[in-house]
């Protein structure tokens, strides 16, 4: 399995999966001040262009909250694996497992309590499940309103203990959600804080940890589209490792990407910006979006097909632009004269 940009849908869905309420997404308002700290912005030569490459590609990756975002009106009440099948089956198996408890709580209740009404202010849970291949997933829902639905002040912890869902994936780690803002369709909108703690996802030749804090905002804009904005609040740490390298990428506060979902036409079109920090490039780098030229992800391929991406160190400017190929273009200009002095076209593979 290539966990590539396929893990990068789990975020969507794990991010998405706070709705709890019939449309995927996520998002998030401003993050907190400038957290670069004493640590130096770097020039972008020939010597980092690879390090600086991976890292860049290592933060769309960690901090996508909608690559692979699917509109699931239909499938409100039904249990997680039927939700799953509803415009998220290829996704790894703990998006899945926390798409099902984050929007349907209620149903989390209903499993402890016999169905009965909770105890105002009453933490229900732990709720233990087996993994289908081994390990488990641990839920506990903090329904602070007793209404049984995601609302303001309401809470929801997710502890993946070594779940297997596949022989090819092992998932560990917590995910904390505090629901801040929740309004019902038919114009629904909600803004969330997730906490990551030791988030891992791996597989043969990729591995995924997370550390940090995002916000959330998302609005439903039709039956089948949804936008989303997810921001870091503080620092956070992404510790990548493929068959090809390995980094600890640290996204600054503010880093955000907002991305726009069509279920029908089965296409996220995305945007991001912010500051990174790359411990193997040796330093930070800005990365932005293209203007009028957004990253392009149909839900049938693994990589998106278009879209730039451009990323500025202290001197030297790095384009990467998908190609419909599932190939990345590399362009450098190092000494920011506006024309490029290399070139090189790379696998998305070789990329994350």
């Amino acid at each position: 399995m290539r966990m590539s940009w396929t893990m990068q849908r789990m975020w969507a869905c794990s991010l998405a999966a706070a709705l709890g309420l019939g449309v995927a997404g996520c998002g998030g308002g401003g993050g907190g001040g400038d957290d670069t700290g004493t640590v130096a912005r770097i020039d972008i030569t020939s010597a980092n262009r690879d390090s600086v490459s991976h890292a860049s590609a290592a933060s769309m990756l960690a901090f996508s909250p909608a690559s692979g975002l699917a509109t699931m009106s239909g499938a409100a009440g039904s249990d997680s694996r039927a939700a799953l099948s509803v415009g998220f089956s290829q996704l790894p198996a703990w998006a899945g497992r926390v798409l099902g408890a984050m929007r349907q709580p209620p149903d989390v209740a209903r499993a402890l309590d016999g169905g009965s009404r909770m105890r105002p202010l009453a933490v229900t849970g732990p709720i233990e499940e087996a993994c289908m291949v081994s390990g488990s997933v641990a839920v506990t829902f903090d329904d602070r309103d007793n209404n049984l639905a995601p609302s303001a002040g309401d809470g929801l912890t997710i502890q993946f203990k070594q779940c297997r869902d596949s022989e090819s994936e092992t998932v560990d780690g917590l995910a904390v959600v505090t629901y801040t803002a929740v309004s019902p369709p038919p114009t629904l909108s909600l803004s969330a804080r997730m906490t990551l703690t030791e988030l891992s996802n791996a597989a043969v030749g990729h591995a995924l940890k997370l550390n940090g804090s995002m916000l959330l905002d998302f609005v439903q804009t039709g039956p089948t589209t949804a936008v989303s904005k997810l921001t870091a609040d503080g620092a956070v740490v992404a510790t990548v490792t493929t068959h090809e390298f390995s980094d600890t990428v640290t996204l600054h506060s503010g880093f955000r990407e907002e991305a726009s979902h069509d279920s029908v036409a089965g296409r996220t079109t995305s945007t991001i910006s912010g500051s990174l920090e790359s411990v193997a490039a040796g330093g930070i780098v800005d990365v932005s979006s293209v203007a009028g030229v957004p990253i392009v992800n149909d839900d049938v391929e693994d990589y998106p097909t278009a879209g730039a991406v451009r990323v500025r160190g202290r001197t030297g400017t790095l384009l990467m632009t998908a190609l419909p190929t599932q190939a990345v273009r590399l362009e450098l200009d190092a000494n920011d004269d506006g024309s490029a002095e290399s070139s090189e076209t790379v696998s998305w593979d070789w990329l994350l």
